[in-house]
């Protein structure tokens, strides 16, 4: 009960907040703009609260939720007489485009949501596919944070080290957690709601840029669904199987937005972007929010003869303070909208910028310290031309099969645009060509998550050119055909996607994760094997002394670092001469030993027995406690 009231307060807190600072704001844009950055806003007060107390504290979360509550009925107390006076009628017959995308998009989300995000059954916790690796992250923050006492944030899964990654939305998880909720419902719930301000955001952005609903529509489509020219591999294969087109449809053994051996890797927002990265997930609505600010002050500037170099200032005020605190939610999102508006600045500089900038920048910056210096590392931003075009056999090809339709179709738009749209899409063009010159991290494949920026500009400016060819009968027919082929594709994976539903934690798991978190101490230190799903860390938010590699180098850590921690986990789990040392040297109190380290590390379990003590075992699961100053 508590959770949920501590949900609905922040959304309501948030549209409060939207409507007292952004009194031009419509309806649908106070809704909206006030789930996300209601959720951005709690997020941030549980966090610093708690970081003061160092613990995810009960009674504190119970006091922010009345103060929540509190602020709530002072920023509605005028807005009484509004309420009386609402009409659903109206509300519908202004925002049809919008109910029709949130009637399409809603089931999606949900779905995904309630069989796919640690969805509880009687042989275990479920995962849909494209989240086996992203939330079992999340789920090992969240945890870190309620039961292993993780503040200030330290990295899980290598000893001593700060957490670069964006953790807030997986701090959002554990204050419901804390408030008794399920993990399936703390994380599930509050995805669903973040999903819910991502469909209103990105269409109130797109509807501020665009000047009309129905182009918001058709933009939102291609965004959410986006794809590429995949879907024609989908036809070959359909082809080449002894099914009807039905029956393969519903059968498809391929994401045809994610092909690498095939060079496909546009992957469709919706079921490879948003549903597994958390991040993302709350990262993009506000940044969109931001974005939508910035795009009414630049049409003011581009329709307006007021030259006032300050004109627009409280509004990019706002946004900037919103900017300034992306950072431990969302990097990427951060980064997007500081180059975008970098680029703005470029084709139209203005003093109104600054106070942009500096809360952006000024309350970005301990962030940016605090975690470790995430875009200091050698690691980040480095040359790479092309993105990831290596996977296909011609450049040009690369790009049309990925980015499909709407790659032709920018020209001819960006032509028949209005001049502020045209050069409001100057900053996103840019962002592009940045991303195929650099990359902004370790891991290649993260530039996409930039890129997903461009495709939202991208998507408003075709629209605005086919929702004009519609006054044309003729071509009505036309624009339908050119929506389904830029959407094909991320359909085509929205129904793949959705089958993919796999265990991730078995009741064995589960029982070893349980004991682990009751039995042990906070800051307990385990030694495991390198893969994505360990229960001591995931489930009991425990440190693992090296956990999983791929985490561990896209997020910026040394392989070399990592190679050697690797050697020494292999001589103490062979029990060597050298194991007892090693176990010292590290200050490890617990070794975990399960199918995946009997499978990978030549488990000496005699070693084990005769050296240290057994405080738990099931069917599949042992895991001792190191005897310290042993012979």
């Amino acid at each position: 009960m508590v959770g949920l009231l501590f949900l609905i307060g922040s959304f309501l807190l948030g549209i409060g907040l939207i409507k007292k600072v952004f009194p031009f704001a419509d309806g649908a844009e106070r809704f909206f703009w006030g789930i996300a950055v209601g959720i951005f806003l709690s997020t941030w007060s549980g966090y610093l609260i708690c970081r003061i107390l160092f613990e995810v504290n009960y009674f504190a979360l119970i006091i922010l939720t009345i103060i929540i509550w509190a602020s709530v009925v002072f920023l509605f107390r005028k807005f009484v007489g509004e309420i009386r006076h609402y009409s659903f009628a109206n509300t519908f017959r202004e925002n049809k485009y919008l109910i029709l995308l949130l009637s399409l998009f809603i089931p999606i989300f949900f779905y995904f949501f309630y069989v796919g995000m640690f969805r509880a059954k009687d042989d275990g916790l479920y995962l849909t596919a494209t989240s086996w690796y992203d939330l079992a992250l999340h789920l090992a923050i969240s945890n870190s944070f309620l039961y292993g006492q993780n503040f200030p944030p330290m990295y899980m899964v290598i000893p001593d080290e700060p957490l670069r990654y964006p953790f807030l939305p997986d701090f959002h998880a554990a204050i419901f957690l804390k408030l008794g909720w399920s993990i399936w419902a703390s994380f599930a719930v509050t995805s669903f709601a973040s999903a819910i301000a991502l469909i209103g955001t990105f269409y109130c952005f797109a509807r501020r840029l665009a000047d009309s609903k129905s182009a918001a529509f058709i933009a939102t489509l291609f965004f959410l669904f986006n794809g590429g020219l995949g879907f024609i591999l989908f036809f070959r294969d359909w082809y080449s199987s002894d099914k009807s087109l039905i029956g393969y449809f519903f059968d498809m053994k391929e994401n045809y937005t994610d092909m690498l051996s095939q060079g496909i890797k546009w992957v469709n927002l919706i079921t490879s972007g948003v549903i597994p990265q958390r991040a993302m997930l709350y990262g993009m609505p506000v940044a969109f929010v931001v974005l939508a600010l910035i795009s009414i002050v630049w049409r003011d500037w581009s329709e307006s003869a007021d030259k006032n170099r300050w004109s627009g200032a409280r509004i990019l005020f706002a946004a900037g303070v919103i900017t300034g605190m992306l950072p431990l939610y969302h990097v990427h999102s951060y980064m997007s909208v500081g180059l975008i508006s970098g680029f703005l600045f470029l084709v139209r500089p203005r003093f109104a910028w600054l106070v942009f900038w500096l809360p952006a920048v000024l309350l970005a910056l301990p962030q940016m310290f605090g975690s470790g210096g995430h875009l200091s590392s050698s690691e980040f931003l480095q040359v790479h031309l092309g993105w990831m075009s290596y996977a296909g056999t011609n450049f040009f090809v690369f790009l049309l099969f990925n980015f499909g339709l709407p790659l032709l179709l920018i020209v001819p738009s960006l032509f028949a645009a209005p001049r502020y749209l045209q050069t409001f899409y100057i900053a996103f063009a840019a962002l592009i060509f940045l991303c195929f010159v650099f990359k902004i991290s370790p891991n290649d494949f993260d530039n996409i998550k930039l890129m997903y920026y461009w495709y939202a500009a991208t998507a408003v400016v075709i629209a605005v050119w086919l929702n004009k060819l519609t006054i044309k009968p003729k071509l009505r027919f036309l624009v339908v055909l050119i929506i389904l082929i830029c959407t094909a594709s991320g359909l085509l994976a929205t129904v793949r996607e959705a089958k993919m539903i796999y265990r991730i934690f078995s009741p064995e798991e589960i029982e070893a994760g349980t004991f682990s978190r009751e039995q042990t101490a906070p800051d307990a230190l385990f030694l495991t094997g390198q893969y994505h799903n360990q229960p001591a860390l995931c489930l009991a938010g425990r440190r693992t002394f090296l956990g999983y590699d791929f985490w561990i180098i896209s997020h910026g850590y040394s392989r070399q670092m990592y190679d050697a921690l690797k050697a020494d986990v292999k001589e103490i789990y062979r029990g060597s001469s050298t194991a007892e040392g090693l176990l010292e040297k590290h200050k490890i109190d617990y070794i975990y030993v399960g199918p995946n380290e009997k499978k990978d590390l030549q488990v000496n379990e005699d070693y084990f027995n005769n050296r240290h003590i057994l405080v738990f075992r099931n069917a599949t699961i042992s895991i001792y406690k190191i005897q310290r100053f042993q012979n």
